[in-house]
């Protein structure tokens, strides 16, 4: 008996594996490491749409705090910056983003280490990058909109692959100075057979939202971060009949705060 259980030692195949504690496929029964095989975790927004205390569907009527009847046909926003803080130290989850930089008035790529990702009602779970920091971080924050190096990117030359592609949502402004749409609502007004676009650039000055958050993060563990967006909260107060477009985007842009709450479950 003994000698056959020589023999079957003797058989076994030594396993190749990732002896990376950090790494969500770490494999303590390895038996020597392998060549860039270890999968490090990452960081999701999971993202929870409301209108109020309804559900928020495109092309759904909803009831606006003053009573009026609102559809929102379109509704798309592209965020950017996630990152988590811990005593005032803020981490981000790192996703290689390659942008480009015109050097002698030719455009030269380089590699961008940030993360950034275009929300909108099809969108439920967005990978928002690499994240290998672990602990208890106190409060998080994200960019509504794109930070200069992503906004000031050649949108047609940008790769289909690449986040700041274009999209089929047309998030760009195809201006002489280029820049994005960070926020594009096309809405309808039943009552009235009325209909309205709103558009949010850089000019617009959109913030970083940053909340308190007890947020734990587990050594080799993907993770997850909850943000529910109130659409109804994120208009309240805007008289889209009779204010004009800049009080209408300065007045979204002042809602934000209120219109996004995060969480971890």
């Amino acid at each position: 008996m003994l000698a056959v259980l020589m023999v079957w030692g003797a058989c076994q195949e030594p396993v190749e594996g990732c002896l990376d504690i950090d790494a969500v496929n770490f494999n303590a029964a390895t038996d020597f490491p392998c060549e860039f095989c270890c999968e490090y975790p990452t960081l999701t927004l999971a993202l929870n749409y409301r209108a109020g205390l309804e559900n928020f569907n495109i092309n759904a009527p909803f009831e606006m705090q003053n009573g009026d009847s609102i559809i929102f046909t379109r509704a798309a926003f592209y965020v950017s910056d996630l990152s988590l803080i811990r005593n005032n130290e803020a981490f981000m989850p790192i996703d290689t983003i390659v942008l480009y930089e015109k050097v002698d008035d030719m455009l030269d790529s380089f590699t961008f280490l940030g993360n950034v990702g275009l929300i909108n009602r099809r969108s439920f779970n967005i990978n928002m990058g690499s994240f290998e920091e672990s602990g208890l971080f106190d409060a998080v924050s994200l960019r509504f909109g794109l930070n200069e190096s992503m906004n000031n990117q050649p949108i047609d030359r940008i790769p289909n692959q690449n986040k700041l592609a274009i999209q089929a949502d047309s998030m760009h402004t195809f201006t002489p100075d280029g820049g994005y749409i960070f926020l594009k609502f096309d809405l309808v007004f039943p009552v009235t057979n009325s209909s309205r676009q709103v558009t949010i650039t850089a000019a617009d000055m959109p913030p970083v939202i940053e909340q308190l958050l007890p947020f734990q993060s587990i050594q080799g563990v993907n993770k997850t971060l909850n943000l529910a967006i109130d659409y109804l909260a994120w208009i309240e107060g805007v008289d889209f009949q009779n204010d004009a477009d800049d009080v209408v985007r300065q007045k979204i842009v002042n809602n934000t705060a209120n219109a996004w709450l995060f969480s971890q479950d």
